[in-house]
């Protein structure tokens, strides 16, 4: 069991989830948009999210963030899971209304930088609906680079599959995305 900790960026808050949160992750687990590239139907009842966020709150997954702008939860940046050799998999979703101003780059990077260096881990993985090009491109300006793809995988929306792209991050490709990300918030 991790601890997800408390990080501060230039304009988030990054903090556990707390149960005044539902509301806020309503907002997004039931919205066609936000999950059309996801492998899980939107929540169409708000006691759905109640009871995710319960679990998430008392199971102490991995590394899951809250990501905060003055008291509203925009999204969630999540360490999914670790991966042998000291990786792990990255998460992330957020409200559409969020979507354009750079609040996830600017969380992920930090939560990236937590990994890296108090966590332990070596490297990063994601992987992405390939139709999902917004993920691509906010993936590829955190460092991580396409390796490789996945064809006809099946998900939890009945009689669907998916082409699925393949991401990595190296630290050292972080620590250069990272290092422009510094610059522009001088």
């Amino acid at each position: 069991m991790k601890e997800t900790p408390i990080l501060k960026t230039p304009r988030l808050l990054l903090r556990p989830f707390e149960k005044k949160d539902l509301f806020d992750v309503y907002e997004w687990t039931s919205s066609w948009e936000v999950t059309r590239y996801l492998w899980w139907y939107p929540n169409r009842d708000i006691h759905v999210t109640e009871k995710l966020l319960g679990n998430w709150i008392r199971k102490k997954r991995n590394y899951s963030w809250a990501v905060e702008k003055e008291g509203e939860v925009l999204g969630e940046v999540q360490i999914i899971k670790d991966l042998p050799g000291n990786g792990f998999e990255l998460g992330m979703i957020s409200k559409q209304k969020s979507w354009g101003h750079g609040y996830m780059k600017e969380a992920i990077l930090h939560a990236l930088d937590f990994c890296f260096t108090q966590a332990g881990y070596r490297f990063g993985y994601a992987e992405s609906d390939e139709r999902n090009v917004r993920s691509h491109a906010l993936l590829e300006k955190l460092g991580f680079k396409k390796a490789g793809r996945k064809e006809n995988v099946p998900i939890e929306k009945k009689g669907e599959s998916i082409n699925v792209l393949c991401f990595e991050l190296s630290e050292e490709d972080f620590r250069k995305a990272y290092a422009l990300y510094k610059l522009h918030f001088r």
